[in-house]
């Protein structure tokens, strides 16, 4: 997406409905209790010479990608009569630095007071009046470098894209401020009258109609193919999942812990049991959590169900900064597993399962139907869905998991390095754990945000985790010593 000029500045770019995924998670936020946003941690590493102007030459440097990034000056405006999603629509008062803040991190600096601050931010609705979105500048680490965390509402990105705009706001080779474009200042018409949004409305319906009966037509031949291999391999669905004290809808108050993984290591146990990266990220996440609820004397007999993000984006879509392209799909993770290994090639065949299924669904997944319908439809499935949640019983399952593809290049914002980049996405659907991976170059970072009702205390799940990630490795080098003396 890029800048064009028109007769209204940004309007005929930005102006843009959102997608029926996009909008349920506005919808989601029942209350201000509610928080759809995503979270990403950057750590940075300015020169030492560079940091007394650090945190103004970062905000500029942002606020320069900005001409690329249209989205960011666009406000939410709901359509009369909810005939149909909201739009985006260029603010007329958007001022970029009211959404950058320059905040001090807590003494002594270290990850622990760095998290503790994250989870403060995170707990903090966004503005709806506003663009939905925020940058924290955060200076006073104890390892000397800054940390810009970003909120962002998901209803702007997926993961996904927002790897994307990681390409639009940083470069592979440090740059000067000289050498940075200089800030655009688009001309931006009024807030359209309810009159024209009434008419666009309209005009949109009318271009969904001719699409209602191959969607129908797919659902339906899906519900026969699901129906044909529910006897071989019986693929789960979310509200498969027994009620744990995870699954509770989680308030307004978050929580936050991050570790870091070298993601050599992680190709070390891919390799040595013939399974993906991301095999190898779920069974962490199984072990952790078998963990946490063996600690608590109530691991179910059955298996927990993982609601683990997968994207739905074409070739064409990759490059999109914008939008949701993404669904939920309800992978087993087999908990009564005793052993890390056995647990590893468990998830590898529970993740084949649900994949084949998720494949199999194309063109008729709740997303797709979702945009044929109604908001006021949108907003009866979410009542439903708050009166199981509120009952305790899980929807999209245990857990949210998700594992985002990174950049692959060393980034910079202007002349600064980041180090590390850490994201997580909202606790949704009664769920009150998410753990979110992204890798950067030869690292992946974890993530897990919580609720002090769910989990506390943060820390001690994230050692879990590191311990389940020790076992395997430990496993993978023993099978490795054992294949070079044979």
């Amino acid at each position: 997406m890029v800048l064009a000029s028109g007769p209204h500045g940004f309007e005929e770019l930005a102006m843009q409905r959102l997608s029926a995924t996009d909008a349920m998670m506005l919808y989601q936020e029942q209350s201000s209790k509610d928080h759809g946003h995503s979270m990403r941690v950057i750590l940075v590493d300015p020169p030492k010479e560079a940091m007394p102007r650090a945190w103004e030459q970062i905000r500029d440097n942002l606020v320069s990608a900005l001409n690329q990034l249209p989205l960011f000056w666009c406000r939410l405006v709901p359509t009369p009569l909810s005939l149909h999603h909201p739009l985006w629509v260029p603010d007329p008062h958007f001022h970029v630095y009211n959404h950058f803040h320059r905040v001090g991190c807590p003494s002594p600096g270290g990850e622990r007071e760095l998290a503790d601050l994250v989870a403060d931010i995170a707990s903090r609705p966004l503005d709806r009046t506003r663009p939905l979105w925020e940058m924290w500048i955060v200076e006073g680490l104890a390892s000397g470098g800054l940390a810009v965390v970003s909120k962002m509402h998901h209803a702007l990105a997926d993961g996904v894209a927002t790897v994307q705009m990681f390409a639009e706001c940083c470069t592979t080779e440090p740059r000067s401020p000289d050498e940075q474009s200089p800030r655009q200042r688009p001309t931006v018409a009024p807030i359209p009258s309810n009159v024209r949004l009434l008419t666009m409305a309209a005009r949109d319906v009318l271009k969904v109609l001719p699409t209602v009966p191959t969607v129908w037509r797919r659902a339906r031949q899906v519900r026969r193919l699901r129906g044909e291999r529910a006897t071989v391999s019986n693929p789960p669905q979310g509200t498969d999942a027994q009620p744990t004290s995870l699954n509770r809808n989680p308030g307004p108050y978050r929580n936050f812990a991050h570790l870091t993984f070298d993601l050599n290591d992680i190709k070390t146990i891919k390799n040595a049991f013939g399974v993906s990266i991301n095999d190898v990220y779920l069974a962490i996440c199984t072990t952790s959590v078998r963990s946490l609820l063996l600690e608590r004397d109530e691991l179910p007999e059955v298996p927990l169900i993982g609601g683990v993000a997968a994207s739905t984006r074409t070739t064409a879509e990759q490059q999109d900064t914008y939008g949701n392209r993404v669904a939920t799909m309800a992978v087993r993770l087999p908990t009564g597993s005793e052993d890390p290994v056995q647990r590893l090639m468990d998830i590898k065949a529970e993740a084949d399962i649900a994949k084949a299924d998720f494949r199999m669904a194309e063109g008729a997944r709740l997303g797709d139907i979702l945009e044929l319908l109604p908001p006021p439809v949108h907003h009866l499935i979410l009542a439903a869905v708050n009166r199981l949640t509120n009952a305790g019983r899980p929807v999209v399952g245990n857990v949210i998991l998700s594992n985002v593809p990174g950049p692959q290049e060393t980034l910079y914002f202007g002349e600064f390095k980041i180090k590390a980049i850490y994201g997580v996405g909202p606790l949704l659907g009664g769920i009150g754990l998410n753990i979110t991976a992204w890798s950067y170059v030869d690292q992946l970072h974890m993530s897990v945000l919580s609720n002090p009702e769910t989990i506390p205390d943060p820390w001690p799940f994230v050692q879990m985790a590191q311990d389940a990630f020790d076992e395997l490795h430990k496993r993978a080098n023993t099978l490795d010593q054992r294949g070079t003396d044979g």
